[in-house]
């Protein structure tokens, strides 16, 4: 009797180690899983932050586009206004100096024929 106890008790421990087996294949295969969906999610976040900054580098560009598009839009204005002004200032000379003779800043057609001559 006292064998057929041991084998029993030898049986029921078998049991218990094919039953922890069992177990650990399945917690390997569940961990196996895991791994896999949180490599995929690492995946995607990576996948994002990088898009994320993407973003933050064509919206940065873009800004500074526009900065520089609105600089050079307030230079041409600028040499507009400028070009206005002197459009619009009469030009002033001072009278003839001699006879025959202007400002040095003006010249007349009979200055330009002597020239010429």
């Amino acid at each position: 009797m006292a064998e057929i106890e041991k084998f029993k008790a030898l049986r029921d421990q078998i049991g218990r180690v094919a039953q922890a087996l069992l177990q650990k294949a399945e917690v390997r295969k569940s961990m196996k899983e895991q791994k896999k969906e949180l490599e995929a999610d690492l995946s995607k976040r990576e996948n994002e932050s990088f898009d994320c900054a993407k973003e933050m580098r064509l919206a940065t560009e873009a800004a500074e586009d526009a900065r520089a598009e609105r600089e050079v839009a307030a230079a041409r204005r600028q040499v507009m206004a400028e070009i206005l002004d002197i459009r619009s200032s009469p030009i002033k000379c001072k009278p003839r100096l001699q006879v025959g003779m202007e400002h040095p800043g003006c010249r007349s057609s009979n200055d330009q024929g002597i020239a010429k001559k």
